[in-house]
């Protein structure tokens, strides 16, 4: 377990889910590939280091995600699918490093370009009275990184939720975790610059836009937020890829 414990923010996560995540890598990175049978629960807790208990957690977790399967009296197996290795995310959990940080931003800029723009046009008057609460409660959190953090992503939902595309809504959903993660970098980096003002300003101006149903003004004020978000994690060696459409 040496090695998952040294991850920066193994620290948020259970036992369970830090095996979980070490034997997804396992299985993603062809160790026990597809159609093959894993360990005992008793080999695995004891190449890992923990209990029976939290191996069979760890194992629950994995074939709640599709990605294993128990066969009566045979043991458990790797799901034989090419698409097996997607079935326990990086959604499930927060995100283990640098790396993975930079991936949830880069998919934050894909899927919430397009839901600014679909919440400005498809916005019901109960959403924008959603948006506008939540925007109270951001104002109240100010300096409290954990506070702002939880209205930020609640702002981020409920846009998801106007863009009346469930799909798109969903996908955020499943982020939720990794989300909260890339979130907070932007909200420490806010505080730390004295730019709080300006990063409730920049989402009182998404608000504006699609309230006005301005599809064009949303999706601006979104790149305007993700491109600051992309520039803040450079500061910190994350690396964001920048869209070929946006380059």
């Amino acid at each position: 377990m040496d090695e998952v414990n040294n991850r920066n923010a193994v620290e948020r996560r259970s036992l369970p889910e830090q095996v979980a995540a070490r034997l997804h890598e396992q299985i993603a990175g062809g160790t026990y590939p597809g159609g093959s049978r894993l360990p005992h629960q008793r080999d695995l807790a004891a190449s890992f280091g923990v209990s029976t208990a939290v191996a069979r957690e760890a194992l629950a977790l994995l074939a709640a995600g599709g990605l294993i399967r128990s066969r009566s009296g045979q043991g458990t197996f790797v799901t034989d699918q090419p698409d097996a290795s997607l079935r326990f995310p990086i959604w499930v959990r927060e995100p283990t490093g640098p790396a993975e940080v930079a991936e949830t931003i880069e998919a934050r800029i894909v899927l919430e370009q397009a839901i600014a723009g679909l919440a400005a046009e498809r916005r019901t008057s109960e959403d924008v009275a959603r948006l506008r609460e939540i925007l109270e409660g951001m104002r109240a959190a100010g300096d409290d990184v954990d506070a702002f953090t939880e209205t930020d992503l609640a702002l981020h939902l409920a846009l998801a939720a106007a863009a009346r595309n469930r799909v798109l809504a969903g996908a955020i959903a499943a982020l939720r975790r990794a989300l909260r993660e890339s979130i907070m970098v932007g909200v420490r980096s806010a505080i730390d610059t004295d730019w709080m003002p300006a990063l409730i300003a920049s989402h009182v101006a998404l608000v504006d836009a699609v309230e006005a149903r301005d599809a064009g003004a949303a999706t601006a004020a979104m790149d305007a937020m993700l491109d600051r978000l992309r520039d803040e994690a450079a500061t910190l060696g994350l690396t964001v890829p920048v869209p070929a459409d946006a380059a």
